[in-house]
């Protein structure tokens, strides 16, 4: 679906983020709709805080296409 109304998309990372792929494509559809993307970091182990680099191994991969 695209954003409607939207204006920003707020992105909370946790340990938990990205372990389905719905978040993906959530956050693959802001980008199509030019939508600004403020990310908040979890830091609290007790809700699910965990080092930043964790997403660097856990974000799913997608081509990126030049457009000419």
């Amino acid at each position: 679906e695209e954003a409607g109304d939207a204006t920003h998309m707020l992105l909370y990372l946790n340990e938990h983020s990205f372990s389905d792929e719905r978040l993906a494509e959530q956050v693959t559809q802001a980008r199509q709709d030019r939508l600004p993307i403020v990310m908040a970091h979890e830091n609290d182990p007790d809700l699910g805080g965990c080092e930043f680099s964790k997403f660097f191994e856990t974000t799913p991969q997608v081509e990126r296409r030049l457009h000419k």
